[in-house]
């Protein structure tokens, strides 16, 4: 069933799995094109990563195989190249666990994360919380803005039901 916006699909529960979402193929931002599919490989990763200075860029085979391993990942494409991903971790019911937030840099202030954040808000519309770990407090304010809520100094949540 799709949503107003048409997209995400919501696949029926069977035989008790968690449910699914899918993202359709072509979520367009100007030109940058949104996406569920699992398309990148660990050298893609690394260099997205390794953009912003972040240790696991260091290790992309190993990169790869936790996000297959993720429920949700969410990538961000200008043509050919990987630009943007956020991914989850999930209890299949009410807590998702939001862990890579990662824009390059020379995307960064164009939306990328905001439509990262925003499609990956949709899809977790029925859960009660969606958690995320602020790496340093220069991002608290980006998460706020986005509709987060901080619990701590360094834990923000976005209570999705009352």
């Amino acid at each position: 069933m799709n949503d107003e916006e048409g997209r995400f699909a919501r696949l029926p529960r069977a035989g008790g799995k968690r449910p699914s979402f899918s993202c359709p193929a072509e979520v367009k931002n100007l030109e940058i094109v949104y996406t569920e599919e699992r398309r990148f490989t660990a050298e893609e990763l690394r260099e997205l990563f390794e953009s912003v200075g972040w240790l696991s860029g260091k290790y992309p085979e190993r990169l790869k195989k936790a996000l297959d391993g993720c429920a949700t990942v969410i990538t961000a494409w200008e043509g050919e190249r990987l630009v943007g991903l956020v991914n989850a971790i999930d209890d299949g019911e009410l807590t998702a666990y939001a862990h890579y937030l990662c824009v390059a840099p020379d995307c960064q202030g164009k939306g990328v994360g905001k439509t990262l954040l925003s499609l990956l808000k949709k899809k977790y519309e029925n859960y009660l919380y969606l958690i995320l770990h602020a790496e340093h407090d220069g991002l608290i304010p980006y998460y706020l803005a986005n509709g987060f809520t901080p619990r701590d100094d360094e834990t923000i949540f976005m209570r999705m039901h009352e």
